[in-house]
């Protein structure tokens, strides 16, 4: 980003990216505790809780056509089949008794589903106790910035799973 560019201009640069990176930081930092909040109203073990389902409308390209968008807004109201998708990645970290290093990524038709064919999927764990207790992920286009994506699902992993053991921290003391 700042080669061929002046001093001052590198550090415009690079100043800028910063505020960017803290902004996003900031972002994820929200989401993290919204997430957590969702997930401490939740009653249900087995609970899903969808966001963001309205930005796949924007990517609706990558899905095909309406009645393709239609059965997938379907599949996102009912859950129970994401559910199921999820609960088979749980279980999967369950028996391997540690987080992957990297979050799995099934593109398309990997994912089994139907209705997830023009879209790929990138899902990692968390923890509480040292025991995997919950999965997290991103649905998006197959086009998506594959890198960025795991790094953020990874990142947000590690954000709940601290929060986890700060609210675990945080019951004993009281």
């Amino acid at each position: 980003n700042i080669r061929g560019c002046s001093v001052a201009q590198a550090q415009k640069v690079v100043t800028s990216k910063l505020r960017q990176m803290e902004q996003e930081f900031r972002e994820l930092n929200t989401l993290a505790g919204e997430l957590l909040s969702q997930v401490g109203q939740l009653v249900e073990p087995n609970a899903l809780y969808v966001e963001g389902a309205d930005t796949l409308l924007g990517q609706t390209e990558d899905i095909g056509d309406m009645q393709s968008v239609q059965s997938l807004m379907r599949l996102m109201g009912e859950k129970q089949t994401l559910t199921g998708l999820l609960e088979t990645e749980l279980q999967r970290q369950e028996k391997s008794g540690e987080r992957s290093l990297t979050p799995s990524v099934k593109i398309g038709v990997e994912s089994g589903i139907p209705e997830l064919s023009g879209l790929s999927l990138i899902t990692t764990t968390y923890k509480q106790n040292g025991k995997v207790i919950g999965v997290l992920g991103i649905l998006g286009s197959k086009r998506m910035e594959y890198s960025r994506m795991m790094g953020l699902v990874d990142y947000l992993s590690g954000m709940v799973t601290l929060k986890l053991k700060d609210w675990e921290t945080e019951k004993e003391a009281a």
